[in-house]
């Protein structure tokens, strides 16, 4: 089971990837409109392709919204030990999603674009950052390196009013593990100042 949390979380993570390939091709002109006739006679493929980018824009949306969700409305799990230092590190990913969009920018054909996405897909599974979804950041959540007195790092993903400064105001924030160190909680109605 954790192994199929961990697939559709890379998937959800990493799907942008395909939205921008296709994003570019339906501005070049080269998607729906000079290719129509031909894509037409070959119906199963296209087909195939307008399957392939709803489910996984489907599962993109889904995934993050299922954690939060539960997130929300289940039991807290523990943090691995007492919190000695916590950092802000949003800006940290934004070289990753450009790399995501570069790339996507310059695949030219389907196939290239599926070797490409399968390269992304097999570095974010196996480096553990499938946590980091772009769908958090449109719900107002942030991104935490928390550093244990056992000296554990963990990552919290939590939507709080405010930015985090201060291990104090972690107090009364419910946490749902997504992987071995890595977190997504909310403050506690009512808890936030």
């Amino acid at each position: 089971m954790n192994i199929l949390k961990r697939i559709l979380l890379t998937f959800s993570s990493t799907w942008v990837f395909v939205l921008v390939y296709y994003l570019k091709k339906f501005i070049d002109g080269k998607i729906y409109y000079s290719t129509i006739l031909k894509a037409l006679s070959k119906l199963n493929i296209l087909t195939f392709i307008l399957a392939f980018d709803t489910i996984g824009t489907v599962v993109m949306l889904i995934v993050p919204i299922y954690y939060i969700y539960k997130c929300n409305h289940n039991n807290s799990d523990e943090i691995v030990g007492k919190v000695k230092s916590i950092d802000l590190i949003d800006n940290s990913f934004i070289p990753v999603y450009l790399g995501y969009f570069f790339v996507a920018m310059n695949a030219t054909h389907f196939l290239e674009m599926l070797c490409f996405y399968f390269l992304i897909f097999i570095f974010v599974f196996f480096s553990g950052i499938e946590y980091f979804n772009p769908i958090f950041i449109l719900f107002n959540y942030h991104m935490y390196k928390i550093q244990t007195a056992n000296n554990v790092t963990a990552i919290f993903i939590l939507n709080t009013r405010n930015v985090i400064r201060k291990t104090e105001d972690l107090k009364n924030i419910s946490l749902l593990r997504i992987n071995n160190l890595s977190y997504i909680g909310c403050k506690n109605i009512g808890d936030e100042k």
